[in-house]
């Protein structure tokens, strides 16, 4: 089965760089992120800063959810 026509590749640094712009876009700080996500201050720093490779889909998932996307 061929992915969706309108599906786009997302690289690691632009996954972050849209958490962050999300997450300070409704005003969380990282701290507040974590809690609600369940995720670790430090993975949420990694993540947006392109450090974290390949970030489980469930991470991600977890800090969406908390980012009401």
């Amino acid at each position: 089965m061929n992915p969706a026509p309108f599906a786009e590749t997302v690289t690691d640094s632009q996954v972050g760089a849209l958490i962050r712009a999300h997450r300070l876009r409704i005003g969380l700080t990282q701290r507040e992120l974590a809690d609600l996500s369940t995720i670790s201050v430090r993975a949420i720093r990694d993540l947006e800063h392109g450090r974290a490779t390949r970030p489980r889909t469930d991470t991600v998932r977890l800090m969406a959810d908390a980012l009401r996307l």
